[in-house]
């Protein structure tokens, strides 16, 4: 059955209407995964992420950048076949975490250094979870284990490198180009007002950020209720039976493709073999879930990527991670 663009129009109204009706029915719920969100939110990602979406604001407007493009070069076009400039939302996307790869990235092409099939190829490895949050979170928080976070650390990003080695092929065939940042990026005259307004931007982005968080808890609340989930749930349990699956496990799995840090959470204390579901959480780390994707695809949205295939690369970082962390624990 093909949808007409006119039956297109009236999803996001109907969906609006049944997420409404859903809030009604449900409204301690509701609530309760409100708060756990904004708990979420304001005791780990507000401290973790904050700090660094500043420093990177100063960093672009102290022409750092030319700095991580001159460092960076010689690797960044024989491995991924992008400029060196595509350095910086690199290193700083591993630093800081979901979603500052994308909003970087996003700079650089607004600012016209980099191309439509460059970003897409840059997106696919750039926008990862912060190993603060892998570390923090995850290993000594949920785990109490620090060394199992270096590892979960360790194949986050081999495994972001091996989609960026595949995306290298993606678009057409170029050439590196000069930089252009020793003269588009220009030092600051003023610090403080550098700061000032690195601080006030900042700030906004966070708020954004902590809006999605809070909105998909509430998603993910009402989903594990959605008899659709929780027969998608018995697929997936079916389908890994082999490895240990559990019905808890296979649920816990699907509600964090919708939002990555509750889900994480539901695993940590549900039933299953420990090497399965440290894989599960190694896959959600890398597919970063619907809340971090809206959030990305937010600062990405005046950009040309193709959605599905930024969204194939994320699966396919999800598929790499859960495979080696199989295999090598």
């Amino acid at each position: 059955m093909i949808i007409t663009k006119k039956q297109s129009s009236y999803i996001l109204p109907l969906a609006s209407l049944s997420l409404i009706l859903a809030l009604l029915i449900n409204p301690s719920l509701s609530i309760d995964a409100a708060k756990t969100g904004l708990l979420l939110w304001f005791n780990i990602v507000l401290p973790s992420l904050l700090p660094f979406i500043i420093a990177s604001n100063i960093l672009m407007a102290s022409g750092s950048v030319y700095f991580f493009e001159k460092l960076f070069r010689p690797i960044m076009w024989p491995l991924f076949r992008l400029p060196g400039c595509c350095a910086f939302p690199w290193v700083m996307g591993l630093i800081s975490g979901y979603p500052m790869g994308a909003k970087l990235a996003a700079n650089l092409w607004n600012e016209n250094q980099i191309t439509d099939s460059e970003l897409q190829r840059l997106l696919s490895f750039c926008n990862n979870s912060g190993p603060f949050f892998i570390l923090g979170a995850v290993g000594s928080g949920i785990f109490n284990d620090p060394a199992l976070g270096y590892f979960l650390i360790k194949v986050h990003f081999i495994s972001s490198l091996m989609v960026g080695l595949i995306f290298r092929f993606y678009g057409q065939a170029s050439r590196p180009r000069p930089s252009t940042y020793n003269n588009t990026f220009k030092p600051a005259s003023s610090i403080g007002g550098v700061l000032a307004s690195s601080i006030s931007s900042s700030m906004e982005v966070i708020a954004q950020i902590g809006g999605y968080i809070i909105f998909f808890s509430v998603i993910g609340a009402l989903l594990r209720k959605a008899s659709s989930v929780l027969t998608l749930a018995k697929i997936v349990n079916l389908l890994f039976k082999p490895l240990g699956m559990t019905a808890s496990l296979a649920l816990s799995w699907i509600i964090g493709l919708s939002e990555m840090s509750n889900g994480i959470s539901l695993l940590a204390k549900v039933q299953g073999p420990q090497t399965l579901k440290l894989a599960v959480i190694s896959f959600i780390l890398a597919w970063g879930g619907l809340s971090i994707h809206a959030q990305s695809l937010h600062f990405l949205k005046n950009t040309k990527i193709k959605t599905p295939l930024y969204l194939f690369g994320k699966f396919l970082h999800g598929v790499f991670a859960f495979i080696l962390t199989y295999i090598l624990l």
